[in-house]
């Protein structure tokens, strides 16, 4: 007894695989893009080993764009010294004579 196997032909073949497709984000980018962080974001000038980030919020600037006035950070001095006075200075309360009556 000889069974006969069905071979394969190409459009089934066609029809089966399936191809990868790449996930894309809201902005159409392809998820795994890398990002290079040796380009200052501002300028996109190549940065040296010796660059430092900024030490308020963290990111990497050429020698032009390191002071945070230069690259808009976005860390809030006026509220951070606001806090540091206040840890500083405690509120001084008066002895008052109608307190202790």
């Amino acid at each position: 007894m000889i069974f006969k196997t069905q071979t394969p032909t190409l459009t089934s073949l066609t029809t089966q695989t399936v191809m990868p497709q790449l996930s894309l984000d809201s902005a159409g980018n392809c998820d795994n893009t890398k990002t290079k962080t040796n380009r200052c974001p501002c300028c996109k000038h190549k940065l040296h080993l010796t660059d430092v980030p900024c030490g308020k919020c963290g990111d990497r600037y050429c020698m032009s764009h390191r002071l945070p006035e230069l690259h808009q950070c976005g860390y809030d001095f006026k509220e951070a010294g606001r806090v540091a006075l206040t840890a500083a200075n405690p509120q001084v309360r008066a002895d008052k004579v109608a307190d202790r009556i």
